[in-house]
């Protein structure tokens, strides 16, 4: 069972998602936004665990998001983005440790003129941030070799790119998500991806759907829907390998067939937007990861503040 937690925290942790023209049927996503713009959003988490139809939540946290726009040309933005307020509630010291890990930070990252998110400029500073960070976290575990064993693989792990831009920063990832694309309520479009893995191993198998679901131009709203579903098969290929390393890494042996061979990782995501500015005003986002008899839940929303 310990196992199939650890499986499941890889997979709600570790895998990514990937002038206004609007019509009776369609609205494209597209930044308006100005130099010394700012928003705040409130982020709240939960996740929960299904046995027998019945939910128990595991945990819960939420934090607040102060997101700037620092510099505006025309080519894109550039924008701050930092962790404020973090809570958590439900969770042992070390979950507690790791999921309050962000407080503080800020993220430097820039985006082109639609929205779409491009790269983060501070990546140094945000390595030596979780360097600071693990050595708290492991100092606090110093009287448990194999958890400190486990941390040390995990920080090794989260020092890439990759990682940062997946993991760490996964929050700015989904709020860039629907930039740059023009949806419709007449058409359903569908794409197989790649998705970046950040576990170090081949990216992973992903189908997605999009669709406009509401619009309502005297409103200046629009909700675009996006459901992926990662390849059950290859999906759990890639996640075995990662957690088979991370367990051994304290002594413990893991075999192949104390794993699962298929993971089954469903996505669904509702974006609100106000279509004069470009703002995102709400994200809806569930997770829900079914394997070895393990179901789990989880939900994240980002509403903004009103100002």
């Amino acid at each position: 069972m310990r196992l199939l937690i650890l499986l499941a925290f890889i997979c709600t942790s570790f895998l990514s998602y990937s002038q206004n023209q609007t019509t009776d049927t369609s609205a494209t996503f597209v930044a308006y936004w100005n130099n010394g713009d700012e928003k705040k959003y409130h982020i709240s988490r939960t996740e929960e665990k299904f046995s027998d139809g019945e939910a128990t939540k595991i945990t819960s946290s939420s934090y607040d998001v102060l997101l700037k726009v620092l510099d505006s040309t025309d080519n894109g933005f550039q924008m701050e983005w930092t962790y404020l307020n973090m809570k958590t509630g439900g969770q042992g010291p070390l979950a507690t440790a790791l999921a309050q890990m962000n407080e503080g930070l800020k993220v430097i990252y820039t985006v082109d003129e639609m929205g779409t998110f491009g790269e983060v400029k501070n990546i140094k500073e945000i390595q030596e941030y979780i360097i600071r960070s693990f050595r708290a976290i492991k100092n606090s575990s110093k009287n448990d070799t194999g958890v400190r064993a486990m941390l040390q693989e995990l920080e090794k792990t989260l020092q890439s790119r990759v990682a940062i831009e997946n993991v760490v920063i996964k929050d700015i990832q989904l709020f860039h998500v629907p930039y740059g694309a023009e949806y419709y309520t007449t058409q359903k479009m569908q794409r197989e991806v790649e998705l970046p893995n950040a576990l170090g191993g081949a990216p992973f198998p992903a189908s997605l759907t999009f669709e406009l679901s509401k619009l309502n131009p005297e409103s200046d709203y629009a909700q675009m829907v996006m459901n992926q579903e990662i390849d059950k098969v290859k999906g759990m290929a890639a996640i075995r390998d990662f957690v088979m390393k991370l367990v051994s890494s304290n002594g413990t042996k893991v075999e192949n067939n104390d794993l699962p061979s298929q993971i089954d990782i469903k996505d669904h995501t509702e974006f609100d937007i106000v279509l004069s500015s470009g703002w995102l005003s709400k994200i809806h986002y569930k997770r829900i990861v079914k394997t070895g008899g393990f179901n789990r839940m989880d939900t994240v929303t980002f509403k903004q503040d009103k100002q």
